[in-house]
């Protein structure tokens, strides 16, 4: 029996849903209009190289590929959700999704493990105890998150 590699997959986007075949992926989505909105595009070389074969190289290079091509779906399906007047792209993209990674990466990871740290160094809490206190601080920190955004309009 040949060992394949499976190359289908997906991923929720914008109101609708995105597919990753062999040789394409292909975008549903809720137009503002009400109507279906189907976008294709052949996938890049990269799936069918020989590099695939390579156990560490394949995980890597398709990890970040994979990274990307969720990126460029949740892009279309933002910009079908826009309509035709207001297009997310070039550095205004590239602006929003750097500070986002920033916010989320500083809120949900640097600020619990700084606030965990200076516990632990000004109050002498133990490391088990400084660990606690930032997965409670994470969760904290989602909640309010959630909770925040519920309150922004539709």
């Amino acid at each position: 029996m040949e060992d394949r590699i499976i190359t289908y997959g997906g991923q929720a986007v914008i109101e609708g849903v995105m597919m990753r075949g062999q040789k394409a992926y292909a975008i549903a989505m809720r137009a503002p209009d009400g109507s279906i909105a189907i976008h294709t595009q052949k996938l890049a070389n990269v799936y069918r190289s020989g590099i695939t074969k390579i156990p560490f190289l394949r995980g890597s290079i398709l990890l970040w590929d994979a990274l990307g091509l969720g990126m460029n779906a949740l892009t279309i399906s933002a910009n079908t959700q826009t309509g035709e007047d207001e297009k997310l792209e070039g550095p205004a993209l590239y602006l929003t999704l750097g500070l986002s990674l920033t916010l989320g990466i500083g809120l949900f990871f640097l600020l619990p493990a700084g606030l965990g740290g200076l516990a632990e160094h000004y109050l002498g809490w133990s490391p088990w105890l400084n660990n606690l206190v930032e997965g409670v601080l994470r969760l904290v920190f989602l909640i309010a998150y959630i909770w925040g955004i519920s309150f922004m309009p539709m």
